[in-house]
């Protein structure tokens, strides 16, 4: 809606990558906001709160959950070869504390891969 009244030129929301926690994670919400939208900010804001309203009162959609996960399928299958180096730091990092959610076959594509619907 922001971008449709011109408030907004892009949004991003998802997981703030910067915490590496697996009690917890942040999530976070970035709204580049044009001047019109920066004049309209507390309406954007009001949109922004709207919205979790709604998300909280249906819940996760599971059609929106299989497109993750399809997603993020398509990720891990076209990966770019990386850094030989930071694919065993990163292994040995799922191996120490995803141990419990990922079956050993698992770990190589574990953190890639969606598999709970909440």
């Amino acid at each position: 809606i922001a971008r449709s009244k011109g408030w907004a030129n892009s949004t991003v929301v998802g997981p703030e990558s910067s915490v590496e926690n697996t009690a917890f994670s942040f999530f976070k919400i970035s709204i580049y906001l044009t001047e019109k939208g920066i004049e309209e900010w507390v309406k954007v804001a009001g949109l922004v709160f709207e919205y979790i309203g709604l998300l909280m009162r249906e819940g996760p959609k599971k059609w929106i959950f299989e497109e993750l996960q399809k997603t993020a399928e398509m990720d891990y299958h076209y990966k770019e070869e990386g850094d030989p180096d930071d694919l065993v730091c990163g292994l040995a990092e799922n191996l120490l504390s995803h141990h419990s959610e990922y079956a050993l076959g698992d770990i190589l594509s574990g953190a890639f891969r969606i598999t709970k619907y909440e």
